[in-house]
């Protein structure tokens, strides 16, 4: 059976060959090392896309291989069956026939597989459980005639094989000669990674024409090396004196000179606009529409909603714009992942949509945009929403989070769970669900593409998931600027304008300072202050960057204003934070942090109208020592919402090291730890001959306890029993004032 359509045919041959080759490449990793799960789960991501890919495509037979591999390895990851030598040589068999099938689907050459065979033998595998206290069900039997001989001697070797067999061979079973079912030669599937794109005439002739012109161009720059030479010569020839000519000679340089300029200056210019124009138009050949990959999932959608008895009107939405071929493949699985979820959790039966007042036909949108150097695609639908309630017990119920870390968990916090591997509020294991492959493979996939995901959901009245990536993820338009003694990158796509604003033009709204610019009233920010920088002095005047992000706009001031530069982003920074995405060298040698705007501008570090007011002193530094994880988390919580800068230690022993290594303005400490207990840790501070303000808080609520605290260098001793954050946050002020 072979694939019509050429551009989904071109996509799924290589889509095939790259999850088959890692199919095979893990199936030989785990016959030496059978215990290693993450590689056993890797394979199951690929065999269910790999599945998915030629259900959605029509190839059948691969499909209904793909589905008995799969359930032998998702058998062996529950501990039902255990990898054998007969079982790998069944896979490999059954992998063999999949690539052929996967040939013929893409160029036509007959597989020549006996699907009936090769399904058979895995199926078989299926009946020798290593669980011999649990009956295992039948494997489904693929709908095939039995008009042939071969196929009625298959099925009777197949029912023999799951009959019950004596007690001593069950104890010591034989392995079984598995024959190669397979046996034509074997035409290899080369995984492409799209590498190969058709090319209009038209644009290879513009790229030969280039070729034409740097040709030409390179021929001038000869004839001028010529008269560089002979300038060499004559000044050779002035400097020595030779020639005896000496005016001669400097009015032959005199006349050479001009023209030389000349013939570079224009020489370097059309060498700069052939090589921007060449750039730019080799870069268009690696775009390619959204359709590419959004006209895959039609069938995929209708199939999974009749399979549920479900009506789905399935929308896309800028299938036309065109972005890089690379990210459009990295993210072909992360949108079919998220569509699959929408048709299986997020839209309502009919009866479900009528009885809540909707239509009963539910509404999916698959949406792809081109923002500025971003691209977006957004997964949205009408149906349950996201149950924060059930996410959460679900979580706590596989053993994802405990039940105190759930108590300290933010909304946002709490949906992302969703994401967490094994994560899935269905109890039943289906087609459509994934054998517990969820959304941690859309997360791991935007997460390696530096991306970002962005949820909102409305209880009864749906979803939207929004993926956002970078369109070039190597050269980046940056406008540098100055902050806090180092140098930051905002992308240009999201500069505005930049300009100077006075103190007395910044009023204060709802406790945010604002400016008035263009008749808009603009909320501003020290980007020093969202960076929790120390605050250096705070002029009169103020450089300040307009940014926007979707339809709002936000002023950052910054110390200076540097340069406008193209810069290559590079991965791997040192600094692990939200709101840095990557680093880059600039053209005079400093190193220069390429900011992350979107989350720069949700950051919770803005400015408030104090920061216009007065200067700050520097935030305090607390060193927060407390072994238990909820009460440490709560405690940093209320200590940084404050705004104080606070680092944990784990134990005494840890809190002491951290205390020698850094600068603190207060030390909050639990008292019974391992390692070291706070008594002890207090006392090791305080011979050091510091004064710096500790604070105990502890269950131990006797007098006795108090006393020891006290005695041991504390400056103040608070229970946990009658805790109250104000108790805390007062003793810190009065302490450190």
């Amino acid at each position: 059976m072979l694939i019509e359509d050429e551009e989904l045919r071109s996509l799924y041959k290589v889509a095939s060959a790259e999850h088959i080759a890692k199919l095979e490449e893990g199936l030989l990793h785990l016959e030496k090392n059978p215990q290693d799960q993450k590689k056993l789960e890797e394979l199951l991501r690929h065999a269910h896309s790999l599945k998915g890919d030629s259900r959605m495509l029509g190839v059948k037979d691969a499909e209904i291989l793909t589905h008995h591999l799969e359930d032998i390895l998702s058998g062996v990851k529950q501990g039902t069956h255990r990898f054998s030598p007969t079982m790998f040589e069944t896979l490999f068999m059954g992998l063999d026939a999949i690539k052929k099938i996967a040939q013929e689907a893409v160029t036509g050459e007959p597989a020549n597989i006996s699907v009936f065979h090769v399904a058979a033998e895995l199926m078989a595998i299926l009946g020798e459980s290593e669980a011999p206290a649990q009956t295992p069900p039948l494997p489904e039997m693929p709908a095939l005639e039995l008009s042939e001989e071969d196929d009625l001697q298959a099925l009777l070797s197949l029912a023999q094989r799951f009959e019950p067999q004596p007690e001593q061979e069950r104890e010591q079973p034989e392995e079984r000669e598995v024959k190669p079912i397979v046996t034509v030669a074997e035409p290899e599937i080369k995984v492409e990674q799209l590498d190969t794109v058709r090319v209009e005439l038209s644009k290879l002739d513009a790229l030969l024409q280039y070729t034409a012109e740097i040709a030409t161009t390179q021929q001038r720059l000869s004839r001028q090396l010529e008269l560089v030479r002979s300038l060499s010569h004559l000044w050779e020839e002035v400097i020595t004196g030779k020639g005896g000519q000496r005016e001669i000679v400097l009015n032959r340089i005199g006349e050479i000179l001009p023209k030389l300029q000349a013939n570079l200056e224009n020489d370097s210019t059309r060498l700069r606009v052939v090589a921007d124009q060449l750039g730019q138009d080799i870069r268009q050949l690696q775009l390619l529409p959204f359709s590419t990959i959004f006209n895959l999932f039609p069938r995929t959608v209708r199939d999974i909603a009749k399979s549920q008895n479900k009506e789905v009107n399935f929308t896309i939405i800028g299938a036309e714009n065109l972005v890089d071929r690379k990210i459009l493949e990295e993210m072909k699985d992360p949108i079919g992942h998220l569509l699959r979820n929408a048709v299986d959790h997020g839209i309502e039966s009919p009866a479900e949509r009528i009885a809540l007042g909707k239509s009963p036909t539910g509404d999916i949108s698959l949406i792809g945009k081109v923002q500025g150097n971003e691209i977006v695609i957004e997964v949205a639908d009408d149906g349950r929403g996201l149950d924060i309630e059930k996410i959460g017990q679900t979580a706590v119920a596989k053993g994802i989070i405990t039940p105190a870390e759930l108590a300290l968990m933010s909304k946002e916090e709490i949906q992302a769970l969703i994401f967490r591997p094994g994560f899935s509020t269905k109890t039943e294991v289906s087609e459509i669900s994934g054998r517990g492959v969820g959304l941690d493979v859309v997360k791991n996939t935007i997460d390696r593409l530096q991306g970002q995901i962005r949820i909102e959901s409305q209880v009864g009245v749906g979803c939207i998931f929004r993926l956002i990536v970078r369109a070039n993820r190597s050269i980046i338009p940056i406008l540098v600027v100055r902050s806090g003694g180092n140098f930051y990158g905002l992308p240009i796509d999201y500069v505005v304008t930049s300009l100077l604003i006075r103190q007395e033009e910044i009023v204060i709204v709802t406790d945010r300072p604002h400016m008035i610019w263009q008749g808009q009233n603009i909320p501003v920010s020290f980007l020093s202050d969202i960076l929790q920088q120390h605050r250096g002095s705070r002029d009169k005047l103020y450089p300040c960057v307009v940014v926007q992000t979707n339809e709002s706009k936000q002023g950052l001031i910054v110390e200076g204003i540097v340069d406008y530069q193209e810069v290559q982003l590079k991965a791997g920074s040192l600094v692990k934070a939200p709101q840095i995405m990557g680093v880059t060298i600039l053209s005079d040698g400093n190193i220069c942090y390429i900011l992350n705007i979107l989350e720069l501008l949700s950051s919770k570090h803005q400015s408030g109208a104090e920061s216009f007011t007065a200067p700050e002193k520097p935030p305090l530094q607390v060193l927060l020592v407390e072994d238990s994880l909820p009460i440490r988390t709560q405690l940093r919580r209320i200590l940084e919402k404050e705004g104080y800068i606070v680092t944990v230690a784990v134990d005494g022993l840890d809190g002491l090291h951290k205390f020698q290594q850094g600068k603190f303005d207060v030390v909050v400490s639990d008292v019974e730890m391992p390692n070291l207990n706070g008594m002890e840790l207090t006392q090791r501070i305080r011979s050091a001959n510091t004064k710096i303000p500790i604070i105990l808080v502890t269950t131990l609520a006797k007098s006795q306890d108090r006393e020891r605290g006290l005695k041991a260098g504390a400056n103040a001793y608070i229970t946990k029993g009658d805790f109250d954050q104000s108790v805390l946050l007062n003793t810190i002020r009065r302490l450190v004032a």
